[in-house]
């Protein structure tokens, strides 16, 4: 798609602001729509967050996914739904673990938007009323010690039954084969009809079988042209 890549690139800069730059801005727009001390505030707030990162991995996964699946599936007779549901969705599976996962244990930890959106004591995360704690003239270290580590076994048990789906999931589409670079150039045959492909030189007979310098630095180009366009 035109542009695209440029939405990504731009989706993928917002996270050189920090958090607490938009923590004022997303109190007013909040308190705009009255969406003040409800847990729909503090949800939008986490769906802000997490949604460029969650695309861009989501992104690079989909690039890996070959073309070939799509029109095997249309020539059988599936729906684009069908396509989606049957197809997309299982490949792409370890890479939705990992950005859910992500975007779990983002909220999870989350403080600032949490301790500034929702001001009830029945609507508090669990984050600020550890906060509540110290807050206190005499802190029960006991009963704060506890609650920690009562806290702290959620993400570390998500972690460790996904983390096999973590590992693959994030790094998907992290390494590209000269054949996925290739089908994303530009490059067609119809529209290079009159200019020709260069080709490789034959290779010699002679024992060592090596080479041609041609072929070489023929293929040397065409690498270089694939990465500069990606």
């Amino acid at each position: 798609v035109k542009g695209g890549r440029l939405v990504m690139n731009l989706a993928l800069f917002t996270y050189f602001i920090p958090a607490a730059f938009l923590a004022v801005p997303m109190y007013k727009a909040m308190g705009t729509y009255g969406l003040l001390n409800t847990q729909w505030a503090l949800i939008l707030a986490m769906i802000t967050l997490a949604s460029p990162y969650a695309i861009w991995v989501l992104k690079q996964a989909s690039d890996k996914l070959p073309f070939e699946l799509d029109e095997a599936a249309r020539i059988d007779g599936a729906s684009p739904l069908q396509l989606f549901r049957l197809v997309y969705v299982p490949l792409m599976t370890p890479s939705l673990v990992a950005v859910g996962t992500y975007a779990l244990l983002l909220a999870w930890n989350e403080y600032l938007y949490a301790f500034l959106l929702l001001s009830r004591d029945t609507d508090i995360t669990l984050a600020v009323a550890l906060g509540h704690f110290l807050s206190a003239d005499d802190s029960p270290w006991e009963l704060l010690m506890t609650t920690g580590f009562i806290y702290a076994l959620p993400p570390a048990a998500i972690y460790y039954a996904f983390k096999r789906y973590m590992v693959s999931g994030l790094t998907a589409g992290a390494v590209k084969s000269w054949a996925t670079a290739h089908r994303q150039t530009s490059w067609h045959p119809s529209r290079s009809a009159t200019s020709k492909r260069p080709t490789a030189a034959p290779r010699s007979s002679t024992a060592s079988r090596s080479r041609s310098p041609t072929a070489s630095s023929w293929c040397w180009s065409a690498r270089r042209a694939a990465a500069s366009r990606r």
